[in-house]
Formats: structure tokens, C-alpha cells, sequence
């Protein structure tokens, strides 16, 4: 069955709208939205993936275009979302249990009982982005913009170079992160978690081991959710679909490991459960053995006991409950990686 749906005022997890409807006409371009802060760092793909601009019942919606790829019922939805130089994304959310879609015709159903290739328009409203040619703030707000942007650019470069074991070149990131002038317009009740990231990025910048420079990142992480959380930004991440569990070996295992460990990365700068709860059980259930890291004798006792750690890790990042706890494991996990592929020569596969 080929369904024309829409969704309307029903919101995702993270605020999107999937509908078909017929259109007004388009009276502006996506060149003329100026992202807000907390949605660039909720959507990561809008600026590359917006199509039109279009008005409806007055208010502005950015119109995206995805195709379902599936629907699962325990809530995990993956689309391939297409970006405007004509290739394809794939991320995957997580839809509540009563979250339904209306037909053409107006009658309702679930998502989960759409097909597979459903093309869907989604749309973003209005209250997420500014227009440049209606909004005198406009460079303000353009210039906080790009100022979350680096930020997490920045960040989450870091985290990589940890996780590779690269000491070296969290240098130049980390100091930028300490140095940088705040952008103009930034609220002033960001200032606090401004200054706070700042004295961790010093740390990381001056760090002579790995393991403190991870403890250290990941507690940069933790602020940008403490500061998203208290001035009531609900961010949230797509993320790629979670590799497959019917296929063991090191390239799947550990492309495994590092897509829980950005799940846990994303469930710190949130703030999100819904995203470290998805990373934990992956964690638990490591079933890599040292010989599949390693051929080395003298490696294979120290591996051993990385990956016995990964696991009890996974457990108690399953109880965790506080951001400061949940840091505080991260940043050992960050560690582990970094130990390991420093001892092996190894890395996060590609």
C-alpha cells in the first residue's frame, strides 16, 4: 500500500514533524533561516539537509525529505534523510508507544505499520529557527549559532583523538576551547558553564596522560548537558541505526564499542537517558577475547583485563544515575579505549 501520511501537532522525541499535506506556495528559501543554538545541536543535519521554506496557517516550516528504511515496536524508527546535494543520511530516533500518523483521508495509524521506502516529508517549525529577512537579531544569533557549532565540532574531536590514543593532538582543539572569545549575544546565563568548560579544557590541553585528558573531556560533556538542562534546551541526536548483534568478529564488535560509546557521548551532552540506556547492554556483553586483538604474549594478559573492565563498566554504566556518576565511568571508558589501542596499535574501526 502506498500511503500519502502526514503527521500533524504531534511531536517526535526530539521535535520533528513527518507529514504530507498539500503546500502553500514557497515565499523563502532555507538561505534565509538562521538556525537557534539548541536546534543545530538537537537536528545535526538541518543546514544540509533543509529543501524549502514554506508557510502554513502563517508560520514558517523547514521541509526535509526522508524514506522510511524500518519501524521497529520496541520505538527505534531509522530513515535515510536526504541532504540537499542529492545523497542520503541514515539516522535512527526513538518514537513513543502512542506516537500515530494520519492519512490523507484523516484517519489514524501507527508509524510502526508504515512500509519499508515510505517517502516522508518532515517538517521543522518555525520556533527553531529565526528568518534573516524578518529578524533584526539575526547576526546575533547567527554568531551563537556558529559559536554551539564549534563548540561541539571541537568536543567531539577530542573525544575521537582519546578514544585513538592520540595525546598530541588533543593540543590545538582543547586550547581553542579555553581561549576562544564568547560569542556576541550568548545569554548570560550561559557564562557559568562557559568558564567551566573552559578550566577543562585547560586540563586537557596540559594533560601529560591519556586518562586524565579523558576524565577531563568527559566532564565537558557533562556540562554542556548541565547548561542544556538548565536553560531548558531539550536536545536530542539522529543516530545511526545500531549495528547488527548476528555477527561477531573484531570489525563488528568494534564498530559496536564505538557506537555505544557516541550513545553514551550524546546521553552526557543531552542530557538523554533514552541515548545512554541504548549504549549500556552493548557494553555488558562484550564478547571480544584478547586473541582477536591481539597475537602479541605479552599483550594479551593486560587486553584481558581491559575488556573484563569494559564489561563491569557496561554494567555499572547501566545503574549510573547522576550526571557525575555517569561522567565519571565515561571518562574511564574513554581511558580504556585509549589504553587499549596505545598498547595494540589499534583504533576505532572505520
Amino acid at each position: 500500500m502506498n500511503w500519502r501520511s502526514y503527521l500533524r501537532n504531534l511531536a517526535l522525541s526530539f521535535g520533528l514533524l513527518l507529514v504530507f499535506a498539500p503546500l502553500a506556495a514557497q515565499v523563502l528559501s532555507c538561505q534565509d533561516i538562521d538556525w537557534h543554538p539548541d536546534a543545530l545541536a538537537r537536528f545535526p543535519d538541518v543546514e544540509a539537509g533543509c529543501q524549502e521554506v514554506i508557510i502554513r496557517d502563517g508560520q514558517p516550516l523547514a521541509r526535509f525529505e526522508a524514506r522510511l528504511v524500518r519501524a521497529r515496536s520496541n520505538g527505534e524508527v531509522t530513515i535515510r534523510l536526504l541532504l540537499n546535494d542529492g545523497t542520503y543520511v541514515s539516522r535512527t530516533f526513538h518514537a513513543p508507544r502512542d506516537f500515530k500518523v494520519s492519512t490523507a483521508a484523516g484517519s489514524k495509524m501507527r508509524i510502526f505499520d508504515l512500509e519499508r521506502g515510505e517517502t516522508l516529508d518532515i517538517f521543522i517549525s518555525g520556533n527553531n529557527f529565526s528568518l534573516t529577512r524578518e529578524n533584526a537579531s539575526a547576526p546575533a544569533e547567527r554568531s551563537v549559532a556558529k559559536h554551539m557549532h564549534e563548540h561541539l565540532s571541537r568536543i567531539s574531536a577530542l573525544k575521537a583523538f582519546i578514544i585513538a590514543g592520540q595525546l598530541e593532538d588533543l593540543r590545538e582543539p582543547a586550547m581553542w576551547l579555553a581561549e576562544h572569545e564568547a560569542a556576541p549575544g550568548l545569554p548570560g546565563d550561559w557564562a557559568p558553564y562557559v568558564e567551566e568548560l573552559r578550566h577543562y579544557a585547560r586540563q586537557v590541553a596540559s594533560a601529560k596522560h591519556l586518562g586524565i585528558a579523558a576524565a577531563s573531556v568527559s566532564e565537558m560533556a557533562r556540562t554542556c548537558g548541565d547548561c542544556h538542562q538548565a536553560n531548558g534546551f531539550d536536545v536530542a541526536f539522529g543516530y545511526d541505526e545500531r549495528p547488527p548483534e548476528d555477527v561477531h568478529n573484531i570489525m563488528a564488535d568494534m564498530q559496536r564499542h564505538l557506537w555505544a560509546a557516541d550513545r553514551m557521548w550524546e546521553g552526557l551532552i543531552g542530557p538523554s537517558d533514552v541515548a545512554w540506556d541504548r549504549a549500556t547492554d552493548i557494553l555488558a556483553e562484550v564478547t571480544l577475547r584478547p586473541s582477536d586483538i591481539t597475537k602479541t604474549a605479552d599483550q594479551e594478559a593486560p587486553v584481558k583485563n581491559l575488556l573484563t573492565r569494559a564489561r563491569e563498566l557496561g554494567e555499572e554504566c547501566g545503574r549510573a544515575i547522576s550526571p557525575e556518576s555517569r561522567s565519571a565511568l565515561y571518562g574511564e571508558l574513554l581511558s580504556l579505549c585509549a589504553s587499549c589501542h596505545s598498547l595494540t596499535g589499534g583504533g576505532p574501526a572505520s
